[in-house]
């Protein structure tokens, strides 16, 4: 460049500060217009021609397009609040049940896989068991071991680490 201002990047810039601007007066003002259109026009354009036409038989624009804001009822707002809330009451209730249904589902599973182990360790050399029962964590252990017969559950407990056994007897 030789120091030369192209035109078309003016055009460029002025449009986009343009539209930034538009954009920030919009979100700020939020005119009522924008979010509800009068009856019987379907867009902005709409209301641009009608008020073009209205303005051709003797009305001013701002008659019939005001930019000021829609006044709130707070009765409404804090009733629509409330349903909603109502509703996510609701939501939370459901998937509080589904949960509980999950977890009784994955305990009653858990009981039965224990309940398998325990058969499968009694049918097994005390000492060979007390091996493979090694591995599991202590509140497995024990939940196997008092699902034994207690005569068997008694030879693979001397079979295992005094220490260990001590700590899950508590």
């Amino acid at each position: 460049m030789n120091g030369t201002i192209k035109p078309y990047l003016v055009l460029v810039g002025v449009t986009t500060i343009l539209s930034i601007a538009t954009s920030a007066v919009l979100y700020y003002t939020q005119p009522t217009f924008i979010h509800k259109l009068p009856s019987g026009i379907s867009s902005v354009r709409g209301v641009m021609d009608t008020t073009q036409q209205q303005a051709t038989q003797g009305n001013t624009p701002q008659d019939t397009l005001t930019l000021k804001r829609s006044p709130i009822v707070w009765e409404d707002t804090v009733a629509i609040l409330r349903k909603e809330l109502a509703a996510r009451d609701r939501k939370i209730a459901e998937l509080t049940r589904q949960i509980q249904s999950y977890s009784t589902h994955i305990d009653s599973n858990k009981i039965a896989r224990e309940l398998q182990y325990a058969k499968l360790l009694e049918a097994m050399r005390p000492e060979e068991a007390a091996k493979v029962l090694s591995n599991f964590n202590d509140a497995d252990m024990k939940a196997i071991l008092l699902k034994m017969k207690t005569k068997q559950a008694s030879k693979i407990v001397a079979a295992l680490e005094p220490k260990r056994v001590a700590r899950i007897m508590k």
